[in-house]
């Protein structure tokens, strides 16, 4: 993928951390779905999959930690990316 107004669109993100003096973390984003497409499955759920099949990339991001921490969590988000070309004018 060479273009990345192709990732314009709305964008599901799940993230999920634990963690006790060792942990890791780990998220999966899908890019570029189909903006009405997300905002129909918002409404109405049984949409979701046809807005997850319009989305052409998926990012996963996974990384370990250590420290002081006790926790367990996880996260659904939905979003929007804009590209504005590599410089801002202004």
């Amino acid at each position: 993928m060479t273009n990345p107004q192709s990732l314009e669109g709305g964008t599901i993100y799940l993230e999920g951390a634990a963690g006790y003096l060792f942990g890791g973390t780990g998220s999966f984003m899908l890019l570029g779905i189909h903006a009405d497409l997300l905002l129909m499955a918002i409404v109405k759920p049984d949409l979701i999959g046809m807005a997850i099949r319009s989305a052409p990339a998926a990012l996963i991001v996974g990384g370990v930690n250590e420290g002081l921490q006790d926790a367990v969590g996880f996260a659904f988000m939905c979003g929007k990316i804009k590209y504005n070309g590599l410089y801002v004018d202004g």
